[in-house]
């Protein structure tokens, strides 16, 4: 059973950006943390509150990891993603 393979980069939206750009998708399934979301706002919590999960927030992103991969997808996902952190790299 497949349901989500998550890295974490300082560079997310880029590697995103560059996935797309070759017809890979990923997503971000958690944008905010629970405490910033709209129905918790009568609590208080203020950016800063919880910094690992705001953290985690701005820096993980799923990678594609489903039943309709074609064989040479996750080679080409991987090959995507280490060109783009070599560019970030050097």
């Amino acid at each position: 059973c497949w349901h989500q393979y998550i890295v974490r980069l300082e560079a997310r939206d880029r590697l995103r950006e560059e996935l797309s750009e070759r017809g890979i998708d990923s997503a971000v399934y958690y944008p905010s943390t629970l405490p910033q979301q709209a129905c918790f706002a009568h609590l208080g919590h203020v950016e800063g509150d919880f910094p690992v999960a705001e953290s985690a927030a701005r820096m993980v992103v799923a990678l594609p990891i489903h039943h309709r991969l074609q064989e040479g997808d996750p080679t080409r996902v991987v090959t995507a993603i280490h060109e783009v952190v070599g560019t970030l790299a050097g």
